[in-house]
């Protein structure tokens, strides 16, 4: 401390003395064992390696360019390996703007060569997300809200869902009644005998709401978790009003209101519970296809598989859309048959019917293209499911666009052989039951695959076949099990070279535009509140580096950084 009282004037990182590695490591370099350990240490720091992790870093996790500048994190870059200082090797916000700006423009002409070769068609998804009307909004807050009784009333004639909605949103909009819901959780399940219950962990309620896909099941399943805690926390929450609200002679004070959630004729009965459960199996047949069909088709996933947990070998695929559709208008026939005998069995069960006439209206639409058809068509464990339906779209198909298709002669590419996997998941499980030819295990390499310069086109009974004529006689045993068509394809890419692109441009048309979705929220995690003056062209050259990164479209920065 200065002994005028002045507050020292803090050192800037440029005017500390540069330190060695040894003097930073308190090794002694007069000693060989100790020598060694630093020429090791220097050998094994690259300072353009390190670079380009750094960009790398900043890029896949849309940080801000600043970063770099925090003298906490040079500091800890310093800790772990003091060659970094030494080195030089911190950049700059301006540097790592540059970098990535020019990484973006020098790679664009090998992406451009990349998607020219590609096996498949490049396929485009836009999004609906415009809003037609921008004073909707304004316009429903000011002459078209609802008060709280009446939409409470709304949404009592909905019966168990709509008890269910009115505990949650009133429940969620107080913190006294959320706090409360939590230490009652925490009792229950500390005196319960139940050794799930003993491992529960308090929750609050989670609402629906109009915008987000299959929010009421996320609302019916966090229901079911609350369940063995609900008629507890009614008891207390109406003890607790009581206290507060009540006379001594047992009249309302003046003013006071009930809670919608404690009127009796509000309160959830066994019944109810009944029918949130079947609710709830219903809507989670459409998570799990929604789950299936939102993936981009790279079949990534690969963890271990949990009841009810997605795992098909390749997610968010075209040939799937035929099955989601066949596998949730059986869902709903079923659901139907099951509220049958339910106290409101037939208000439910024409609910279901408006939503089975909806869906196969849906369906319906799938007949005025031939994209879909043929995608499950050629997929080689689907074709004869859907070949009666499709067979003479993707004919047309085929005659019009790829029989006179030129073909180049590609290289050899063989790669490895996989097996069917099971799963206990239902929509993974009912695609396999699907599965119309047996299932014989067999493993089926290139080299068993004729190529067009041995036989051009196949001879059957005297009659000249073209290469889709040929594909649909020539089944194979391990057919069935084949998980990923985009390999199947690439194998027979010389036998069947114009049949394999139409499949791999069929095959490759993502079901629905998630990954747009995906984009916006990744977007929107860039640009936070701190950074609402980034540059368009920012934005746009560093998200593109971000997508081009986790394709492996380019690998690294290397050329970019040793030309700094």
């Amino acid at each position: 401390m200065d002994p005028t009282g002045k507050r020292q004037k803090p050192t800037k990182a440029s005017e500390k003395a540069h330190q060695s590695i040894a003097t930073i490591l308190q090794l002694n370099p007069k000693e060989p064992k100790e020598q060694d350990l630093i020429n090791t240490l220097i050998k094994r720091f690259d300072k353009t390696v390190f670079q380009q992790k750094l960009i790398n870093w900043i890029v896949n996790s849309n940080q801000s360019f600043s970063i770099v500048n925090d003298q906490d994190l040079r500091d800890i870059f310093n800790y772990l390996n003091p060659s970094v200082e030494i080195t030089k090797a911190n950049i700059t916000d301006v540097t790592v703007r540059a970098i990535a700006e020019r990484e973006f423009t020098n790679n664009i002409e090998r992406i451009k060569d990349a998607l020219q070769k590609s096996p498949g068609q490049i396929h485009i998804h836009e999004t609906d997300a415009v809003c037609k009307n921008p004073d909707a909004f304004e316009k429903e807050v000011f002459e078209g809200l609802h008060t709280a009784a009446k939409e409470h009333e709304v949404w009592r004639r909905r019966v168990s869902v709509g008890k269910w909605h009115n505990f949650a949103v009133e429940v969620s909009r107080s913190d006294t009644w959320t706090d409360m819901l939590k230490k009652v959780q925490a009792v229950e399940s500390q005196l319960s005998d139940d050794a799930q219950l003993k491992k529960h962990c308090p929750v609050g309620v989670v609402v629906d709401n109009a915008t987000r896909w299959l929010s009421q099941f996320s609302m019916i399943k966090r229901a079911l978790v609350l369940r063995p805690f609900y008629n507890s926390f009614i008891q207390r929450a109406s003890n607790e009003w009581e206290k507060v609200n009540l006379t001594r002679a047992g009249h309302i004070k003046k003013g006071s209101k009930l809670p919608f959630f404690l009127k009796e004729e509000n309160r959830i009965t066994p019944d109810d519970w009944h029918v949130l459960g079947t609710l709830y199996d219903i809507l989670l047949d459409f998570q799990l296809v929604v789950r299936g069909l939102e993936g981009d088709g790279q079949g990534k996933h690969r963890r271990k598989v949990e009841e009810n947990e997605i795992d098909p070998p390749l997610s968010g695929t075209s040939w799937d859309l035929i099955h989601a559709y066949e596998f949730l208008l059986e869902t709903l026939e079923s659901a139907k048959r099951a509220v049958a005998n339910f106290p409101d069995g037939h208000h439910l069960a024409v609910n279901i019917n408006l939503g089975w006439l909806k869906l196969n209206e849906y369906y319906e639409h799938l007949n005025n293209s031939p994209l879909i058809y043929g995608a499950a068509v050629l997929h080689p464990a689907y074709r004869q499911l859907w070949i009666t339906k499709a067979k003479e779209m993707v004919q047309d198909l085929w005659e019009r666009e790829y029989r006179d298709l030129e073909v180049d002669d590609p290289e050899i590419e063989l790669p490895a052989n996989k097996r069917l996997k099971t799963s206990r998941n239902k929509f993974t499980a009912w695609r396999t039951k699907k599965r119309g030819l047996t299932t014989g295990g067999i493993s089926v390499t290139e080299s068993q695959i004729r190529s067009p310069a041995q036989s051009p086109r196949s001879s059957v009974g005297g009659l000249d076949l073209d290469e889709y004529e040929q594909w649909q006689r020539d089944i194979e045993d391990a057919d069935a099990s084949v998980t990923d068509p985009y390999e199947y394809w690439h194998i027979r890419r010389l036998k069947y070279p114009r049949l394999s692109r139409m499949a791999l441009d069929l095959l490759t048309v993502p079901p629905m535009s998630a990954e747009c979705e995906r984009l916006f929220s990744t977007t929107g995690r860039m640009v936070t509140k701190s950074r609402n003056r980034l540059d368009a062209s920012t934005i746009g050259f560093c998200q593109t580096l971000r997508s081009w990164l986790r394709a492996g479209l380019i690998g690294s920065l290397d050329r970019i950084l040793m030309d700094e």
